[in-house]
């Protein structure tokens, strides 16, 4: 199993949104910053979040299907194994 580092990031209201792990790059469709979006997945599920202007949303839960990670896997150019891999080292 692949370990990851615990971050801290905060959102654009500047309260704490602790993330376990953050992976992918995309670009950002609010600001139109270039592969400035990560995926940051916690034990509420998979966010997105713009590391320049800061806004974020929902991508995931655990109750969504698992079929949307694959969207998410081209989006942010990460493979689903190592999202698998994220979301089952956060849940134990």
């Amino acid at each position: 199993m692949i370990k990851f580092k615990y971050l801290i990031s905060y959102d654009i209201n500047g309260d704490i949104m602790t993330a376990r792990v953050t992976l992918g790059k995309a670009d950002c469709n609010e600001c139109g910053n270039k592969g400035c979006v990560v995926l940051v997945i916690n034990e509420m599920g998979i966010f997105s979040v713009c590391k320049k202007c800061g806004f974020h949303e929902w991508e995931w839960s655990w109750g969504d299907s698992p079929d949307y990670l694959e969207w998410l896997s081209v989006r942010f150019n990460v493979s689903v194994e190592r999202i698998k891999d994220a979301l089952e080292w956060i849940h134990y």
